[in-house]
């Protein structure tokens, strides 16, 4: 122990350490990653270079595992840097995304297919409960239902209860999506806005169909995935109808329990399947079957509600 003690510095005072940097972080603010020999800042799970830690927390005692600290052969007490702490102490070997797990899901492992035991082991998950939100008066919410229902008269009641699933069990996979077409300017995302706040706006992601084919798909990791003007794509440039639909059909029903995040400056991994799909569409799909095709929702509306989108609006900021 004495060999491995005297490389490392004697106690000091958080003000004398050298090159630290003012910050409010703290040690219960980061966890560190095994697989990628780096940090993660838990309150929006991003990935922070030990250097960074270290610069912006003090080193720590070196601990025995009855709590002790470990002195040098000078008698000091050893310190250690906050990366090699977090290492030691509060390290994940996994991550993933699952509504309604925990933070920390600890002895077992995400790998293709889903979770496996593995005693001792942590996965961090990456998903964010909604906002606190009180549960309402639904007398309040009458103009939505009704500019839901003048919209799409034949469909507004299947078309809440989807979206009150994906508030209420958002462990729960929807093995379909929303297609929500019609002219432009009706209030078509007038009618997803308070659905919005409700999940909050980070676990409802809106993308468009270059990003739906890109390498990079952090946007899984999200209850609610809207689709912007799911048009035929023929005329996208090397995006066809054939591709979209190789790509979309993991999104809509599970089979597989899993999906594959390859995001920028992490290693890839694995992600419970629990995305919800909304598409706005104007033009007539071709990449379905007709025996699986997601509902398509045809608004009956052909010019714009003037002024209704704006006090919808203006009524769910007032109450959230």
């Amino acid at each position: 122990m004495t060999d491995f003690a005297d490389q490392f510095g004697e106690m000091q005072s958080s003000s004398q350490s050298p090159g630290a940097l003012p910050s409010s972080c703290t040690l219960d603010d980061l966890c560190s990653y095994a697989p990628s020999r780096a940090c993660i800042y838990l309150p929006c799970k991003t990935m922070w270079p030990n250097a960074s830690v270290d610069d912006r927390i003090a080193p720590q005692a070196l601990l025995k595992p009855d709590g002790t600290p470990v002195l040098n052969s000078r008698g000091k007490v050893v310190m250690i840097p906050a990366s090699v702490w977090l290492a030691k102490n509060r390290s994940v070997e996994a991550l993933t995304w699952d509504p309604g797990k925990p933070e920390f899901i600890r002895n077992c492992v995400v790998v293709d297919g889903g979770y496996i035991n593995k005693a001792g082991a942590t996965t961090l998950n990456f998903y964010r409960p909604p906002p606190d939100i009180q549960l309402g008066d639904p007398a309040q919410a009458t103009r939505w239902i009704d500019h839901w229902r003048a919209i799409y008269p034949n469909d507004a009641d299947y078309c809440i209860d989807w979206l009150a699933h994906r508030v209420q069990r958002p462990g729960l996979k929807i093995n379909n999506a929303l297609v929500l077409g019609g002219a432009p300017k009706i209030g078509k995302d007038t009618l997803l806005e308070g659905v919005v706040y409700t999940v909050g706006e980070w676990n409802f992601q809106t993308i468009k169909l270059n990003h739906l084919v890109s390498k990079n798909n952090g946007f899984l990791k999200a209850l609610i995935v809207r689709l912007s003007e799911a048009r035929d794509v023929s005329d996208q440039g090397n995006i066809n109808r054939y591709q979209l639909n190789d790509h979309v059909k993991e999104m809509l029903a599970a089979p597989p329990n899993t999906l594959r995040v390859n995001e920028k400056y992490i290693n890839e991994y694995y992600i419970l399947n629990r995305v919800g799909n909304g598409r706005h569409h104007q033009l007539p799909r071709r990449a379905h079957s007709a025996a699986r095709r997601p509902p398509a929702l045809r608004g009956i509306l052909r010019a714009p509600r003037r002024g209704v989108s704006k006090g919808i609006l203006e009524r769910v900021l007032e109450l959230v």
